[in-house]
């Protein structure tokens, strides 16, 4: 019986610093089960489950606010578009925008910061090979530059700590710069109507709208006007030939594009070859 108790009382004695180094290791960051991140807090068994597809869904976030060509764009109206796109309840899915300022063609960019949270249903599995999922929940938070002026870096994403602070209303509708409906018609009257000397001023006048630029050009006897949008990409090019006929002109989109001619009268006079 002695030496039975001193057995059990050595693998007593190894169970307890068996268990004290897996604490040391664990609390040392040596711990083989992959942390949370810092911004996050997680609940239920399918907490890991949800980190990770909250963060699928910023990257996706990003993604949209960020195509292949940008367009300037205020803070307000990324918000309206893509983060608000993105809140998805029926799936377990809650965005929130916390804060937004600027705007994606000036300066830093557009600065948005939103909090995400998901919730994960528990499944059981159903076939061989399958595995169950316990339910859980995960909120992270992250901080968004969209950069809109340039072809690279134009996305900056970092993970921020996240706040129980309530998110702040959303941001009330932002309108695009487009040119009026009428436009068209606008022109017209103007080329109809307009002489060589007064075309461009008559074409300031028509649009007096900051977002709007106007050109106008006396080519070979014909009379051409040039109006758009350019932080939309839009523009309309009309022309007045010497018999004055007024047409409106098509050209190659890409050419609206920063760093080639833009809206100009150039895009019918001299269109690059």
């Amino acid at each position: 019986m002695g030496e039975r108790s001193a057995t059990a009382r050595r693998r007593a004695a190894g169970l307890v610093a068996g268990l004290a180094l897996v604490t040391v290791l664990t609390t040392t960051g040596c711990a083989t089960e992959r942390p949370a991140a810092p911004a996050s807090t997680q609940s239920g068994g399918g907490g890991s489950l949800a980190a990770d597809q909250a963060e699928a869904v910023a990257r996706q976030i990003g993604a949209d606010m960020t195509p292949p060509v940008l367009h300037d764009r205020e803070a307000a109206w990324l918000v309206q578009e893509d983060v608000a796109r993105a809140d998805d309840p029926e799936r377990g899915i809650h965005v929130e925008a916390l804060d937004w300022s600027g705007r994606s063609g000036e300066g830093e960019g557009a600065r948005i910061d939103v909090r995400i949270t998901v919730d994960v249903d528990a499944t059981t599995a159903a076939t061989l090979g399958e595995s169950s999922t316990e339910a859980g929940s995960a909120t992270r938070c992250w901080r968004y530059a969209v950069v809109g002026f340039r072809y690279y870096d134009t996305l900056g994403l970092d993970e921020i700590e996240c706040t129980d602070e309530p998110a702040p209303a959303a941001p009330t509708a932002v309108e695009l710069p487009a040119l009026p409906e009428d436009a068209e018609a606008l022109v017209t009257q103007v080329l109809t109507a307009a002489s060589p000397e007064s075309l461009a001023g008559d074409l300031e006048a028509a649009f007096p709208q900051d977002s709007v630029t106007t050109e106008a050009d006396v080519d070979d006897g014909e009379l051409v006007a040039a109006v758009g949008v350019p932080a939309e990409r839009d523009c309309l090019v009309m022309v007045r030939d010497a018999a004055g006929t007024v047409t409106r002109q098509s050209y190659d989109p890409v050419w609206l594009e920063p760093g080639e001619l833009g809206c100009s009268t150039m895009l019918y006079t001299s269109p690059p070859s």
